[in-house]
């Protein structure tokens, strides 16, 4: 099977695709509550760059909270507390 050709052809295709789907949801702690300002993925996004759903309670520092990426990681939708099981 290794010395197929068209095994390597679906590998490499495969690597090439799985580098181009985007990242829709991202994992971040809300750093202060009032401004908003949530830390994903080790930048810091505030007021400006976040929306939130409408039904979300308050939030407080040390929150994680679940986004959703819009325009390439420019702004994001919080969409609920993510709390351990």
């Amino acid at each position: 099977m290794e010395d197929n050709p068209y095994v390597k052809i679906v590998q490499l295709v495969r690597n090439q695709a799985d580098r181009q789907i985007p990242t829709l949801f991202r994992l971040g702690t809300v750093i202060s509550p009032n401004p908003l300002k949530i830390d994903v993925s080790s930048t810091v996004q505030d007021e400006g760059a976040l929306f939130k759903n409408a039904a979300l309670g308050e939030l407080e520092s040390g929150d994680s909270v679940l986004l959703v990426t819009l325009d390439g990681d420019q702004h994001f939708i919080i969409l609920c507390k993510v709390v351990g099981v």
